[in-house]
């Protein structure tokens, strides 16, 4: 991954200052978390059909100016039932219950059986059962106030704008409606009393859903994890992110609304499903940690990057929300993205201090036994190695009859089904219009051309067709138009004559009628139906249309008929709260779905970013669309209502999808750097991280499951689509995505050239230096990534090579075999030099081919080598010859750049060795042969040692070259102020020194062995290695004819010897 950036270091110093006071830390999120708590109990909740409305539309306007014309609109029916309405106990007791009800506060008109009685009867001088009769031919009042068969009544309740009021209001109805319904059957209905009842049982599900959830997935952690103690960090981070998100609610006076249910239980399975990839990345560090700091700033480092991309790219999907056109959508992202941003500080902060605190536990050596999910991992990393086709193609099934879902969707939502069919709301919605209107009132504007339109006594008979062709309307139940008003005026002023039950034939006797009209019911009342300047007129049409989709397609019906029949004599509009929520549901449903094709796009845009390849971004987004075409297809197939709950689960889910994503990307390119084996990198993965990203989605799951129990129907589909995506989400990551990186090159050798060297290619390798990008690649399909051990041989002489190499990582060193004339110093090695990135190394024996014949190159680190193979670049000759020749002249300025410096090292050297100052090996022998020639002439004796350093190649590749070369630094100091000034010391080799003792025999060399390995630890550094060191040694008297190489090869042997423990030193004397 491309680095965890600049401030990496950053956070590394804030990490280790966490885990060295991890107290402080606590009692830092704990003030906060006071602070944020302070203000919970004073949080409200919000359950107005206002809140899921969108106010910048024409239809939101124009209710607002119906308001200001015609005033309330929302209505509440009670209704009544008894054997006779008319009875006149029952009659007097409607009266007393309708006029306690007028005298509500909030409640600006009343209109009722008796009302219509006190109307009419201005004397008061009928009974009951003369009223009855005296309104038999009265169509106003059928299914308005009175049912047929006189049984039921209703008393509507036009209400003034009572939002934030309507808890208070419903009470008080209920509280009139108790002390006077007697025997009768009363009940209440009216989209503020379904509000109501929603916020009921929000209130209920606030207090048991979330607490349920909290308790299932503690249970499903300990089952996952079968142990408590790593639970802490998790529970811990999970309740103080849900206490600062609804505190930073309660402080900035934001209601919860119906969707802001969904909170607690969202930041509980995701912030559980983060904490779960910490956790077991703990678990990881723990085997290997000395101390519980150690283990926190281990884990930490492992997990914040792939952490904080996945909390980004879901806070890109709540983001969104915050800029939705609906008030109960940014209710419900604003503390989602609370809680959201807290986790990510809580897991970077105060995770590691309670790792801090937690003892490690005691180390079991007893060895793992594979589990049945590890068996399952298992058999999932085969499928997607030799079966990956055939999983596809189910797949590619599924997918396709998930598409075909995507014909049946329909944008819908239906307040009436949100509380269940056993409801009392539900069942009293559905009871009322049996016998009366509907509780759904939708109001059908109609404005005239020309002035004063409604005084026009055609322009009413035009009013009353429309009303006719209305009350036609599939799911209209009653009209109610001022026409009906002066009909009834007419019927009462001509004696109650049912043929007088019409509209006046004249134009005068209309001017006399509208004058009664306002005279007999005030002009606050004629207003509800009529406006000040008779120029529009407004029909209530009450129905129990309860679906946004039906609500929108009557409006289409109506309003296309009025402009075909009636256009010529006045324009026709339909406004209500009902077309607000339907037109809202329909904007932000659809505005969701584009917005998700936005967060698609942006959290594109982050993955390239982030893994350095289009193909990687391209790659790891395509399996969390699959989850996101099951779940469409699923609202489809099944008839789900596509609403703005069920699209949101779009617009999280692709958040979450893309944790156990990044999860397992991080793992796998950390993977493929090691060997570029697709293969092994993805089976390492899947088991490294298969077994978190099962618990996060079997967690996530579970929590979203427990909506299920909602009793508020949306809350619930959210839960059941959130828990059909998670699974899908699952297939995608286990499945999907690692079999389409085996198929896919996703990350280009070019790509990790430039992250391992961490500059260009062109400027970090001297061979590349000069090409273009395109250039480079060419080259680099001529090469590949090799991984080599420690101490792993590269090139030997006498071994045919056929590649260059440049080193990307680790360190390797060249050795040179110095064998002497007669082969006395057979494997005898001098370092030549030491490769660090960015160098190349090569054998070229011969024109036609590269071969290894005078060097050895072995790593000393673990180190990662391009190879480079000629025959390849010979080819690109015929492709390319710009590029190889490029190529070819730079790897002859390199030849030359490397005999220069060998030049140079030669001449400033001499004879000597660079690391310790002594003599060569050739110069050595030289110096032998004369003391040979000397002794055999003049009868004296020498002494021939030679010393190995027999750990110096272990502490070399454990602490590097340069701590090599002060250990040999170390030892020929020690060894030159052991031997007199005409004695000689050399080097010999990478790990031997000789020595030779002029006119010295056995006891010389004797004293030397005894002191020296006591010699060579007693001044040693602190920071160097103690020294393991063997001693051969021969004596030379001058009896047999030998050479310098003979003497050094027995020399060598008593070595050999020395080497035995039971026996430490042995010689040979000659």
């Amino acid at each position: 991954m491309a680095a965890q950036s600049s401030h990496s270091f950053d956070y590394n110093t804030w990490l280790r200052w966490i885990v060295s006071r991890p107290w402080i830390m606590l009692l830092i999120i704990l003030l906060l978390t006071i602070a944020a708590g302070y203000r919970l109990p004073s949080i409200k909740i919000n359950a107005s059909s206002y809140a899921i409305s969108v106010k910048d539309i024409p239809e939101f306007a124009a209710y607002e100016n119906f308001l200001q014309e015609f005033g309330g609109a929302e209505y509440i029916q009670v209704a009544a039932k008894a054997n006779n309405i008319f009875e006149p106990e029952t009659f007097a007791r409607v009266s007393r219950m309708a006029d306690k009800l007028a005298k509500i506060p909030g409640v600006q008109m009343v209109i009722s059986l008796p009302g219509a009685k006190r109307d009419m009867d201005l004397l008061d001088e009928w009974t009951p059962a003369q009223f009855e009769e005296k309104i038999e031919p009265v169509d106003l009042f059928v299914r308005n106030i009175i049912s047929k068969d006189k049984k039921t009544t209703t008393i509507t309740l036009i209400l003034n704008d009572i939002r934030g009021g309507e808890e208070e209001l419903v009470r008080a109805i209920q509280e009139a409606v108790d002390s006077e319904k007697g025997d009768m059957t009363v009940y209440e209905i009216g989209m503020p009393l379904i509000s109501q009842a929603v916020l009921s049982v929000i209130k209920r599900d606030f207090m048991i859903l979330p607490p349920a959830a909290f308790v299932v997935m503690i249970l499903t952690l300990i089952v996952l994890f079968r142990s408590i103690r790593i639970l802490i960090g998790p529970l811990a981070c999970v309740t103080i992110s849900i206490i600062w998100a609804f505190g930073a609610m309660a402080w900035t006076d934001t209601p919860v609304a119906a969707l802001t249910l969904v909170v607690p239980i969202f930041l509980m399975a995701v912030g559980t499903a983060y904490c779960l990839h910490v956790a077991a990345e703990y678990q990881n560090t723990i085997e290997t940690a000395k101390t519980p700091k150690e283990a926190a700033i281990a884990c930490l480092e492992q997990v914040r990057l792939p952490t904080a991309l996945a909390v980004f790219t879901t806070l890109i999907g709540l983001s969104s929300l915050m800029l939705n056109r609906t008030e109960a959508v940014r209710e419900f992202a604003f503390p989602a993205c609370i809680g959201m941003l807290s986790q990510l500080v809580l897991i970077l902060l105060l995770f590691p201090a309670i790792l801090a605190m937690t003892p490690l536990p005691k180390k079991q050596a007893k060895a793992k036994k594979e589990d049945l999910l590890d068996r399952l991992l298992s058999r999932i990393a085969v499928l997607n190695l030799d079966h990956s086709k055939k999983a596809l193609t189910v797949i590619a099934v599924i997918v396709g009859v998930s598409l075909l879902g995507f014909f049946l969707l329909k944008v819908d939502a239906d307040v009436t089904k949100y509380l269940g069919k056993d409801a009392p709301v539900t069942k009293h919605f559905h009871d009322v219009y049996q016998d009366m209107a509907g509780c759904f009132p939708i109001n059908v504007i109609a404005k005239g051309k020309r002035s004063e339109c409604f005084r026009n006594l055609d322009k009413l008979h035009r009013l009353s067709e429309l009303q006719r062709y209305l009350e036609s309307v599939d799911g209209v139940d009653k009209t109610i138009s001022t026409a009906d008003y002066l009909k009834l005026i007419n019927y009462s002023v001509n004696g109650y004559r049912k043929e007088d039950y019409t509209l006046p034939e004249t134009q005068a006797d209309l001017e006399n009628l509208y004058n009664l009209y306002r005279m007999l019911l005030g002009g606050a009342d004629t207003q509800k139906f009529v406006s000040d300047d008779f120029n529009s007129a407004n029909i209530l049409m009450m129905t129990h249309i309860s679906s946004t989709h039906e609500w929108l397609e009557t409006q289409k019906r109506i309003e296309a008929y009025c402009q075909e029949h009636f256009g010529e004599d006045f324009s026709v509009s339909i406004t209500s709260m009902a077309v607000i929520v339907a037109h809202s549901n329909e904007i932000v449903t659809l505005s969701l779905i584009e917005g998700l094709l936005i967060i698609i796009c942006v959290v594109l845009g982050i993955m390239l970013v982030a893994l350095l390849s289009p193909k990687a971004g391209l790659v790891t987004l395509l399996p969390n669309c699959f989850p996101l075409v099951i779940l469409f297809g699923a609202i489809g197939w099944f008839s789900v209502e596509l609403s703005m709950n069920t699209a949101m689960v779009a617009s999280i889910a692709i958040g979450l999808a893309l944790d156990d994503t990044i999860h397992y990307m991080v793992r796998y390119s950390r993977e493929l750097r090691h060997g570029l084996d697709r293969r092994k990198a993805l089976e390492t993965a899947i088991r490294s991280v298969g077994r978190p990203i099962i618990f996060t989605s079997i967690t996530i799951t579970m929590g979203f499951l427990i909506l299920l129990f909602s009793g508020y129907k949306p809350t619930a589909t959210f839960g059941a689509l959130m828990a059909v995506t998670m699974m899908s989400a699952l297939v995608g990551d286990l499945i999907i995505l690692p079999s389409m990186m085996l198929k896919v090159d996703l990350v280009t050798l070019l790509d990790l050239l430039r992250v391992k060297l961490g500059i260009a290619p062109d400027k970090g390798i001297p061979l590349f230096a000069g090409l273009s990008k395109s250039q480079i690649r060419l080259l680099l399909s001529a090469g590949a990534i090799r991984n080599y051990p420690k101490g792993h041989i590269l090139m030997e002489p006498g071994k045919d090579g056929d590649s260059l190499y440049a080193v990307i990582s680790g360190e390797a060193a060249l050795y040179h075999t110095i064998p002497s004339q007669d082969d006395s110093l057979a494997g005898a090695r001098i370092r030549l030099a030491a490769l660090k990135p960015g160098d190349v190394i090569g054998e070229m024996g011969g024109a036609s081919s590269w071969h290894g014949k005078t060097a050895t190159l072995m790593a000393t680190t673990y180190v990662e080598l391009l190879e480079i193979n000629p025959g390849v670049v010979k080819r690109i000759q015929w492709l390319s010859p710009p590029t190889a020749y490029k190529f070819m002249l730079n790897l002859v300025e390199v030849l030359a750049q490397r005999l220069e410096s060998t030049t140079q090292r030669l001449a400033g050297e001499g004879y000597r060795d660079s690391v310790t100052g002594l003599i060569n090996p050739a110069s050595f022998e030289r110096a032998l042969e004369k003391e040979i020639h000397r002794v055999r002439r003049y009868g004296s004796q020498l002494a021939l040692g030679v010393v190995e350093i027999q750990n110096l190649i272990d502490i070399s590749t454990r602490f590097g070259l340069h701590t090599g070369d002060r250990v040999l630094a170390h030892v020929s100091r020690v060894l030159g102020k052991r031997i007199r000034e005409f004695d000689t010391l050399c080097r010999l080799d990478e790990q031997h020194f000789g020595m030779l003792l002029v006119r010295a025999g056995d006891e010389g060399g004797q004293a030397i062995v005894r002191r020296l390995s006591s010699l060579l630890n007693k001044d040693l550094d602190k920071d160097l290695p103690r020294l393991e060191v063997s001693v051969g040694f021969v004596v030379f008297s001058g009896e047999e004819d030998v050479t310098a190489g003979q003497l050094l090869s027995r020399a060598h042997k008593a070595l050999e010897n020395g080497k035995d423990p039971d026996a430490f030193l042995q010689r040979l004397v000659v």
